[in-house]
Formats: structure tokens, sequence, C-alpha cells
């Protein structure tokens, strides 16, 4: 899409605006994906299960009025019902 950004090595040193659950946040930060994240379990199930997604959280736009009265904080949060991720990348990968 036109208004999507491509993420570029330059970008991710800089972008503090991904979600702290995001896979090129956390590579670029020095963590490993957590097992529940859908490029290590292989399904957005996992996603699901441990309350890391936005499944039963947002509303269908057209319906919500001013967009202004539906912000929220919780992207900027590691995911509160998610094992945090504590495992660091070993040195040699």
């Amino acid at each position: 899409m036109s208004e999507c950004i491509t993420l570029t090595l330059s970008i991710l040193r800089e972008a503090d605006w991904l979600p702290p659950s995001c896979a090129y946040r956390l590579l670029r930060d020095g963590f490993d994906l957590p097992d529940w994240h859908p490029l290590r379990s292989g399904t957005h199930e996992t996603v699901h299960k441990v309350g890391a997604s936005v499944r039963d959280r947002c509303i269908n736009e057209r319906d919500a009025g001013m967009l202004e009265d539906h912000e929220v904080d919780w992207p900027g949060e590691w995911p509160e019902h998610a094992p945090p991720c504590t495992a660091p990348l070993s040195s040699d990968t």
C-alpha cells in the first residue's frame, strides 16, 4: 500500500513507535522472539492464546465515530497476559 513504510535498517535504528512485541524491535534490541510469536510458533493462534493480540480489543473504525475518543495506551506496552521476553540473543548469532 502506498501509505506503508518500508522498514530499513536506518529506520529501525530510530523507530521508537514499534510495539514492544514487534519482531523487528525485539531483534534490533538483542532479544530472541518469544515462543508465542507467530514467526516461532508457525501460527497466529499462539498470539491469541497468550493474550498478546488485539482480538476483542478493537472496534470497527466505521462504527467508532471520532477516533480520538478511542485512543489507548496498550499498544506501547508488552502484552499484559503474555509471558515476558527475557532471553537475549547469544552473542554468536
